[in-house]
């Protein structure tokens, strides 16, 4: 079952999710253990934002906790994630279309603690709660109602980069008097992305053929609810690929499936005398991550893609509108990273990405940023990575 953007789970997380858990917390819900060393049991159904920006602090956690076994209960996506993150767990999938399957399993691993990664999601809570473990950390924030699954909380902060909040909540499963996990050894890293061999053999060669006339990949679909809202326009698009393509660059489209008859449209639309854009829309996530690591420059706006090039150590342009840097943006060396804000006064309104404020498909934040704005960073950061 699709997890992010399902109605059906929105519906349950927000009218049914708080009261279930009230209700769970009465019940004596703790499994008992036969075995000798820890195990600690992490429940995500994160998007893939959130799952590379964990990637870094789960990392350290489970260095430190070499006394423990660690078991993931994930999407697919979240796994392949952490592959490429080089995390070596007991995968566990969780899936939300057989639910009473998903409690057993989680109940059968017989976990000493589990750790809830969900920022607002009811759901996750509840699995928390259900999966018999007698220590259970999660977020907890006004009004989201998550607290009664968990029995040690952390303050989910909405003043800080969410990296910090993913650090606070890992450090809380450290030994007592033990000095929490840092920033610095927490960046994202993806240690284990394939190389371009790993491409379909037609986006390959092109690669390969652009090794002397370097390639940009420009990330212009963001995924989630109410994604317009962090997009650029058409026009904007247009724009910035025949800028680039004017530079000699080769640019690489990237989205999902989905976003494969808009790539073709909007390449349609744009017109160039050399250095063809080539549409690679509907890529697995190892392939975009190869395509990323190989990428003389990664444009982006704020989503999934953006965190992964950044972690993947990609020279990165991203463009943020409606979202704060400082909350959400790239974490990395900051000499390989651009930073795109918009000149209009209405910006930075989505926090955890419910908050839609505008209503309009053409914010005024984004709007404001020009194809030149981005043009101009690109050319500073590659003169700056020579």
């Amino acid at each position: 079952m699709k997890i992010r953007g399902n109605h059906f789970l929105r519906i349950l997380d927000r009218i049914t999710g708080p009261g279930i858990l009230l209700f769970l917390r009465i019940l004596p819900l703790a499994r008992r253990r036969h075995h000798v060393r820890k195990r600690i049991l992490v429940i995500t159904n994160a998007a893939l934002g959130d799952a590379v920006l964990y990637s870094g602090a789960l990392r350290e956690a489970i260095r430190l906790r070499q006394d423990a076994d660690w078991y993931i209960a994930a999407g697919d996506l979240v796994h392949e994630v952490l592959s490429l993150a080089g995390l070596a767990c007991n995968r566990v999938p969780l899936d939300f279309g057989h639910l009473p399957q998903t409690i057993r399993a989680l109940r059968e691993i017989r976990a000493d603690t589990a750790i809830d990664v969900g920022q607002w999601s009811r759901t996750s809570a509840i699995l928390t709660r259900l999966c018999g473990a007698k220590q259970r950390i999660g977020f907890s924030r006004k009004w989201q109602g998550r607290a009664a699954g968990f029995s040690d909380t952390v303050l989910h902060r909405p003043d800080c980069h969410e990296l910090d909040n993913f650090l606070a909540l890992f450090s809380r499963i450290l030994p007592a008097g033990a000095a929490p996990i840092s920033r610095e050894n927490a960046i994202p890293r993806m240690p284990l992305v394939p190389g371009p061999s790993a491409l379909p053999m037609q986006l390959a060669n092109l690669v390969g053929e652009t090794a002397r006339q370097p390639h940009v990949v420009l990330h212009c679909f963001p995924g989630g609810k109410c994604a317009w809202m962090k997009e650029l326009s058409e026009e904007q698009c247009s724009g910035l690929v025949a800028g680039l393509a004017s530079r000699g660059y080769t640019v690489f489209l990237t989205g999902s499936r989905n976003d494969h008859v808009r790539a073709e449209t909007l390449l349609a639309r744009t017109l160039f005398t050399k250095n063809m854009p080539v549409n690679a829309c509907g890529l697995t996530l190892s392939e975009t991550a190869s395509l990323l690591a190989s990428a003389k420059a990664v444009i982006s706006v704020n989503t999934g893609i953006m965190h992964l090039a950044a972690a993947c150590g990609s020279p990165l342009v991203a463009i943020h509108g409606p979202t704060n840097p400082m909350r959400w943006g790239p974490t990395g060396n900051p000499e390989a990273i651009r930073i795109i804000t918009p000149h209009s006064a209405c910006q930075a309104c989505l926090d955890l990405g419910g908050e839609y404020r505008c209503r309009t498909r053409l914010p005024a934040c984004m709007q404001s940023i020009t194809p030149g704005d981005i043009l101009v960073a690109v050319d500073s950061l590659l003169a700056k990575n020579r």
